[in-house]
């Protein structure tokens, strides 16, 4: 079992090295091991995998669970003859919902109530400009969160996005109306010292001088009302059992205007 686990982790190095996270892989990962060691069993089988994907988990998880063993199988049998590689079609394919799409009305009725939601703080003004810059670029909100200032050339009016999905970086050119308002918040922005003392593009930092070290805007702190203002027109269009979220922006549309 011990010749699986150190398997388990030559596999995750090798891959991490070729820029995937797999931060949910690992955990089930490690998992499968521990439960094939409480069985006593040293190699995978199709059976033991199985089980595994059934095991304590609903029948939407199975699918693609399996497949996470399947594909350290595949790595697995290039060294351990006595591997199984567990079949494909066992389990119907986990589809995710059906996304809620935000129309532009939708889109704009949140962004009007951004500046309201936190009187006296520049906070609101923050979100207001953050989220549009998500509708109209389809940005991850991480992405826009970790943004730097060195990143947002206003000369030019693109973007620099650093180490996304499997470490690589790319450019966001920005259509005029959103590199528009970008600039008009980076004026507003920088009134105060302690805004202009941030190395991030966008700060929640208070308009009064603050001795608060600025941060990245954390999407922690980004408060569910401030995406779907309650009674606004979005949340009154919402017939879907989940709530609209704001990574479903980025299915919205993509370089369009603000």
């Amino acid at each position: 079992m011990n010749t699986m686990k150190m398997s388990l982790e030559q596999y995750l190095a090798l891959r991490r090295s070729l820029g995937f996270k797999l931060q949910s892989q690992e955990s089930r990962l490690r998992n499968f091991v521990e439960y094939a060691q409480a069985r006593g069993e040293q190699y995978i089988t199709a059976k033991l995998a199985v089980e595994w994907a059934e095991h304590q988990c609903g029948p939407r998880t199975w699918s693609s669970r399996l497949s996470t063993v399947r594909s350290f199988a595949r790595h697995l049998i290039l060294t351990d003859p006595k591997t199984e590689i567990p079949p494909s079609g066992i389990f119907a394919p986990q589809r995710r919902p059906r996304p809620f799409i935000y129309s532009d009305d939708q889109i704009a009725d949140p962004l009007k109530a951004m500046p309201l939601l936190h009187p006296g703080s520049f906070r609101g003004v923050t979100y207001h400009y953050f989220f549009g810059l998500l509708a109209s670029t389809g940005m991850r909100f991480s992405e826009a969160a970790r943004l730097l200032r060195e990143d947002a050339d206003m000369e030019t009016g693109a973007l620099t996005i650093r180490e996304t999905k499997f470490g690589k970086s790319r450019y966001i050119p920005l259509h005029t109306s959103t590199w528009d308002a970008l600039r008009r918040y980076c004026i507003e922005r920088d009134l105060l010292p302690s805004r202009r003392a941030s190395r991030f593009f966008f700060t929640g930092v208070h308009r009064r001088k603050s001795k608060a070290k600025p941060q990245p805007l954390s999407p922690l702190k980004a408060p569910r009302n401030c995406i779907i203002p309650r009674g606004s027109q979005a949340q009154s269009c919402c017939v879907h059992s989940r709530s609209p979220k704001v990574s479903i922006l980025r299915q919205c549309r993509e370089n369009q205007s603000w």
